[in-house]
């Protein structure tokens, strides 16, 4: 309920084209809970974070006070079993993306900690899908580019390229 976080659900409510639903504000407390910020509710502590995120939640925006951040790692581990992605806004940019994907989101930098991991079969048929509609989109293309190249070489004198 920091106020990054609080900024980021305003942006969030205001870009409804993202897709993102939010469905809660965890606070430092229990006090805050019962509260709303912006029509948000605060459904619980983050001591509760883990119990919180069930398997209706698609992703978790980790936006810490400063004073909390250290304590990333430890909410990170508590949703090591979880299936949701889990983004990290940091209170400060200046954060080693090394081995992360970071971008920016209205001006809110986000470092993926956790991705949803595709392994095994899963990765085999995207390898396989990724190369039969590079193929496919080859196939249906080469006419086209053929007969540009042809007009350009008919056209002007020298190689097409």
């Amino acid at each position: 309920t920091g106020t990054v976080a609080r900024r980021l659900a305003h942006r969030l409510r205001r870009t409804p084209q993202y897709g993102i639903v939010l469905r809660g504000f965890l606070s430092e407390s229990d006090g805050e809970v019962g509260r709303a910020y912006d029509g948000v509710p605060v459904v619980g502590a983050l001591s509760d974070l883990a119990a919180t995120v069930d398997d209706g939640i698609d992703m978790v925006l980790l936006c810490l006070p400063a004073h909390l951040e250290p304590q990333a790692e430890k909410l990170l581990h508590e949703l090591r079993n979880s299936t949701a992605d889990v983004k990290f806004v940091p209170a400060v940019a200046a954060t080693d993306t090394l081995g992360m994907d970071a971008y920016m989101f209205e001006g809110f930098p986000m470092i993926t900690l956790q991705g949803a991991r595709v392994q095994g079969w899963h990765q085999a048929g995207k390898r396989l899908v990724d190369i039969v509609g590079a193929v496919a989109g080859l196939i249906v293309t080469a006419p086209l580019l053929a007969a540009i190249a042809l007009l350009v070489k008919v056209s002007s004198p020298g190689p097409v390229l």
